[in-house]
């Protein structure tokens, strides 16, 4: 079992707290003026803001929701994250993220900056050296990680040595350190992963990452995601069908401290 500890937070009435908390962040009076969804959802916005979020493979498509939130109000465009439909999710994360991974706010955290443009998994070696390690989705980098680690792999969709992502409950209480994919956010299954890691360091990784340390105080420990720098460059590569490989030299990596 796992020596590390954290100072949590109390107890949520429910798992809409870290939404609730999220969708908080968000101020009235922007608008949404792009909306662009393929593999990712892109969101743009009148106060040059951009946010990305992965699109779930697999979920429920509402035929009856918003088909159009160009010219909406942001905070009701973040307030979709919520949704069971796996794209509106997505777009609410990019919203929130559309507001939250700024310059400006990575700036205002700047003495809990742990590392710049380097993905968790690049800065992870020592971190990690002869730990249990679970990651829940699949990312590049990993084949160095589990040269280092007792590493279990968690995914929906397993190929290879892969577990299937049920087996969360049973591996998650059990390591050491836990990297966990921020599209658990835009599935609603991150709630339920954080508590089954609690007792372990706990990392939310990938470019679907909010950069809201104070919301995942006492959830997590660091936070690992992007900014988008050129959301025409994101803009053009997603309409074009091209996936996340294509738009890296538009984003800038953080890897962050969460302060309890």
């Amino acid at each position: 079992m796992s020596t590390h500890t954290r100072t949590t937070s109390a107890p949520a009435s429910s798992p809409w707290a870290l939404y609730d908390g999220l969708t908080a962040l968000v101020p009235r009076g922007i608008t949404v003026t792009t909306c662009v969804v393929s593999r990712w959802a892109l969101v743009e916005t009148d106060a040059d803001g951009a946010g990305l979020s992965s699109v779930p493979a697999d979920g429920r498509d509402d035929p009856h929701g918003p088909q159009d939130v160009v010219g909406q109000d942001l905070a009701d465009v973040a307030a979709l994250v919520r949704s069971w439909d796996r794209r509106l999710a997505a777009i609410g994360l990019a919203a929130i993220n559309a507001w939250c991974n700024t310059q400006e706010r990575l700036e205002a955290h700047a003495g809990d900056v742990i590392d710049w443009d380097a993905s968790a998994f690049e800065r992870a070696d020592q971190l990690v050296e002869g730990r249990r390690v679970a990651v829940v989705g699949r990312f590049r980098h990993l084949d160095q990680l589990a040269s280092r680690c007792d590493l279990t792999v968690l995914e929906r969709q397993p190929q290879g040595d892969d577990l299937p992502d049920a087996a969360a409950e049973f591996v998650l209480p059990e390591v050491d350190h836990a990297f966990l994919t921020s599209m658990t956010l835009a599935t609603k299954t991150l709630p339920r992963l954080l508590e089954l890691s609690r007792d372990a360091r706990t990392t939310l990784v990938g470019p679907s990452t909010p950069l809201a340390p104070e919301v995942f105080a006492g959830r997590v420990d660091e936070i690992s995601g992007s900014l988008v720098y050129d959301a025409p460059w994101c803009r053009r590569a997603l309409m074009q069908g091209q996936g996340m490989a294509s738009m890296r030299g538009a984003l800038t990596l953080f890897n962050l401290r969460v302060r309890a």
